[in-house]
Formats: C-alpha cells, structure tokens, sequence
C-alpha cells in the first residue's frame, strides 16, 4: 500500500476459562478492528462525500469449547485440537505467534487405562470434514535394555471432502 492508502489492523483477545467440578468451558472473544490512516470514524458510517475506507470493527466470539473430565476419560465439544504422536499423521492445533490455525469444529474423545491411551476425533473445518481414531500404547518394560520406554502407536483417519471448498471434485 502506498502512505495515502494504509490500512492499519488491531486485534485483541480475551479468553476465559471456567471451571466446575468435571465440567469446563472455554471461549475466546475476539475484536478485530481495521481502518485506513486517514480516517477515523467511531461508528463505521460512509461518509457520502468521500469514496475513503472507513474504520471497520469486528467483534465475536471466534473459539469455544466445552468439555467434561474425569481422572480416565475426557469429552470435549467445539474447537478441537489433537496432535497424535509427533504430528506426522495428524497435527490440528493453533500457532498463535504464526497466526496458524487448522482446528476443528468437532468433538474429541480421550479415554486413558492400564493397556494406553484411546482418543477419537470427528470435525470439520471450512467445508471439509474429518474422522480419526487413535491408539497409544503405555510403555511396555521388556526385560532388556533400550534408549527409552518402549511405545506403541496405531491410529485410522478418515478425510472426506478435504479441499472441497476450492472448487474441486475431491471426495
């Protein structure tokens, strides 16, 4: 943009968590305001004499989730994330720094016993949807000598329609 045209762009979060008993909620108000240099008008009206970009602001809640935990099981619905193994396989979170954001808006399941750890996922994100289970094995001691605690990790993903809003034909 040239000096004349600069657009300036402020964001600001406020994100609150509250807690009772097994039962958590978290949301992120979010406010987003835009405007050219040059003007600045408080209620975002158009002016009629002039063709300038007014001040624009946005403010709405932009994540939640609500979830219910106990010491073996947790059961999230809203904004998911999950991260199985080292992300390879799959890696839905947020870089706020980076502003990168691939959530889902879905439920996540996780339930947690002696053979390991158990998480299902389902959402979508944008039109595409997601389904994944997954499965992580507790250490396992094998009598021998090795780097580290022995793991296991198997996990089954299903994408339908990734890229969908691109118009494409992908299935």
């Amino acid at each position: 943009h040239t000096d004349t045209a600069r657009e300036e762009a402020f964001r600001s979060r406020l994100e609150v968590t509250a807690y009772r008993g097994i039962l958590s909620a978290w949301l992120r108000l979010e406010s987003l305001q835009i405007s050219d240099a040059s003007v600045y008008d408080p209620y975002g009206t158009p002016d009629g004499a002039s063709n300038v970009t007014q001040r624009i602001d946005e403010t709405e809640v932009t994540r939640r989730l609500f979830a219910v935990e106990t010491e073996q099981f947790r059961v999230q619905a809203g904004d998911v994330s999950h991260v199985f193994g080292r992300g390879l396989a799959l890696s839905v979170f947020e870089d706020e720094e980076l502003n990168f954001d691939t959530r889902l808006e879905g439920v996540r399941a996780q339930a947690e016993h002696d053979l390991g750890k158990m998480s299902a996922v389902a959402g979508s994100r944008d039109g595409d949807r997601f389904r994944g289970l997954f499965w992580e094995a507790s250490p396992i001691d094998l009598g021998v000598a090795v780097w580290g605690p022995t793991r296991a990790r198997a996990g089954a993903s299903f994408v339908e329609a990734w890229g969908a809003t691109q118009d494409t034909d992908v299935r």
